[in-house]
């Protein structure tokens, strides 16, 4: 749609104005009274309370409507069109206090009403900093959080089938791959998208190399047949990203945001994609994550195929134009090689 287009490009209020007309489209309605529609559903008193429809930012947002008291937002309402996204949003806010531990904050549900077929989600508003390196242990101690959660997860959330294609520079594309890593087919598709990514980069060689090598484990040695999805899959975010996560500016905790991407998958897959989206080298991804939590990376298996996942996410992130030389022959020397030979010398030690 015309909306998401301009909001790609980065043109903000013209994508507002397209996501307005859609959604006087969509209700029949002015906006105002849109809004007034959200507001009686909310259990509270709103004398104080200002709420206006605003576009601010997301390639996948229709715009919020923000509620504020005294110029300070509060809570704001999600406007949501994928229903399967809705519910497992609504699912978490619904059940995160009996499911998590006190290791993050997340929003509070305020309320919820769906209206046209269009899903309006209200919760609070988390105000906080991004987070630093000086965070790092902190955020990746709340992925491994989500992902010992428990198995209540397991019997609410399901995965919707989904067209597997990775898309260069997308991390989320590599995600949805290792909702599903377990089975043959998925690997042989993420490898074979790789090798295509791989092609009019500039180091394709160096990276036809290192692919190589994973496949001969992946593939050849049909490494996926170790996993079990028991013990080695969890509910994770599904879209930990450093836009999600900010530090609570008076307790210091981390907040975790928007969780409709939420998911069955390889449960080191939200720890794999923060550090990789900081561009660490493979030395700091051990240290943060393998050394830093022993405990959870105690599996092999599980070592196993972190490195899978940081080894296609930085082939991902391998650039085409001659300009981004250095950046990568950055990500080929001091991430792929090293990570290659540790996942060699880890799957050894199974395999022996």
């Amino acid at each position: 749609m015309a909306g998401r287009a301009c909001a790609l490009a980065g043109d903000r209020d013209l994508a507002s104005e397209y996501y307005e007309e859609f959604l006087l489209r969509i209700h029949g309605c002015p906006i105002p009274e849109l809004v007034d529609k959200v507001r009686q559903t909310l259990p509270m008193d709103l004398n104080n309370v200002e709420s206006t429809y605003e576009y601010i930012g997301g390639r996948n947002s229709f715009g919020s409507i923000l509620h504020r008291v005294n110029n300070n937002i509060v809570f704001y309402t999600k406007i949501q069109i994928n229903f399967e996204n809705y519910s497992k949003e609504l699912f978490f806010y619904k059940n995160r206090k009996k499911l998590l531990t006190n290791r993050f904050n997340s929003p509070d549900l305020i309320g919820e009403i769906t209206i046209d077929d269009m899903n309006y989600l209200t919760i609070s508003f988390l105000k906080g900093t991004p987070a630093g390196l000086d965070n790092v242990a902190d955020v990746v101690r709340a992925a491994v959080s989500i992902a010992s959660a428990g198995d209540v997860w397991r019997m609410s959330v399901h995965n919707k089938d989904c067209t597997l294609k990775v898309r260069s520079r997308s991390l989320t594309s590599i995600i949805r791959f290792f909702s599903c890593i377990d089975q043959k087919s998925v690997n042989d598709s993420l490898v074979d998208d790789l090798r295509i990514c791989l092609e009019k980069t500039t180091h394709a060689v160096e990276g036809r190399q290192v692919l190589d090598r994973l496949a001969a484990i992946v593939q050849g040695k049909m490494a996926y047949k170790l996993l079990d999805v028991s013990r080695h899959f969890s509910v994770v975010h599904g879209d930990f990203f450093p836009c999600n996560i900010s530090i609570d500016e008076s307790s210091g905790e981390v907040n975790v945001i928007d969780w409709a991407s939420l998911m069955l998958g390889l449960k080191s897959i939200d720890i794999a994609t923060y550090l990789c989206r900081l561009k660490f080298n493979f030395s700091d991804i051990k240290k943060h994550a393998l050394s830093g939590f022993p405990e959870f990376f105690e599996s092999p298996v599980d070592r196993v195929f972190f490195v899978y996942t940081v080894i296609a996410m930085n082939i991902c992130l391998l650039r085409t134009s001659d300009a981004h030389y250095q950046y990568n022959s950055r990500i080929v020397n001091d991430v792929l090689l090293p990570a290659i030979d540790y996942f060699e010398q880890e799957f050894s030690l199974i395999a022996s």
